[in-house]
Parts: C-alpha cells; structure tokens; sequence
C-alpha cells in the first residue's frame, strides 16, 4: 500500500463456520487487516488466535475498547447480531453482519437503524450475488 493505513476489522464470534473460511480471503486484501477476535469460548478463540496471530477478547466490550478497529464482521447466532451490531455502531464502526442478520425482521430493523444513527456502512456476506446463477 502507498501511504494507507489498513482497515482494521474485528470479528466478533467464532461459532459460525465462515470466520476461518474467510480468513484466507481477508489476508489477499492488502488494504485489510484482521486484529482481534471476540468470542466468549475459549476452545475456538485461543487456537484460532494462536493460528492467525490476531489478539483475542472473551468479551465484546473488552474488545472494543482495547483495540483500534475501523470494522466488524459479526458472526453470532442471529439472535445476537443485532446487539453486537448496536455496540459496534456506537463504536463508529462499520459493519458486516452475517445472514441472516438477525432471527426477525425488528432485529434487522434494529442493525439498520443503529448504522444510519452512527452513519457507519453496513453490509450482509452474500458471495454469491455476483455469480451467474443468482442473478
């Protein structure tokens, strides 16, 4: 990179099957770089910490205000995202919420409007939107 620092990001839960899956694609971005790891269960965290060199939190708070983030990727069970998302909004950082977001439609209600407020960005992960069969 020229002169830019890297986006930092911050992955908030490990259960989920995606945030080891992903890692090999957020290392090819140069302008990205994973920092920290939040997740409460110490038997995903410690190795998949120890296994990527990012610095791991048992707590979400802890996370957020022990690290300089610019986003998070958010990979809890649906019916947590929205309150991570809240916390992470607040944060001022921007967002990519595993779908779906949220287990109803006033939990998503609640991510988006929690973005707008903070005027972060907010996404979903959908890789296969692009592809040919989905549109």
């Amino acid at each position: 990179m020229t002169g830019e620092q890297a986006l930092k990001l911050g992955i908030v839960g490990l259960g989920h099957l995606h945030p080891r899956l992903y890692m090999p694609l957020f290392e090819q971005v140069p302008s990205l770089q994973v920092v920290a790891v939040s997740e409460k269960d110490s038997s995903l965290r410690d190795p998949f910490c120890a296994e990527f060199k990012v610095d791991g939190y048992s707590d979400l708070d802890q996370m957020l205000s022990s690290t300089d983030l610019d986003a998070a990727a958010i990979f809890l069970p649906h019916a947590d995202c929205p309150q991570a998302a809240e916390l992470c909004a607040r944060a001022g950082l921007h967002l990519m919420v595993e779908k779906p977001m949220a287990s109803s439609s006033a939990g998503v209600a609640r991510i988006n409007r929690a973005a707008a407020e903070k005027n972060v960005r907010l996404t979903t992960d959908y890789c296969w939107r692009m592809h040919p069969v989905a549109r």
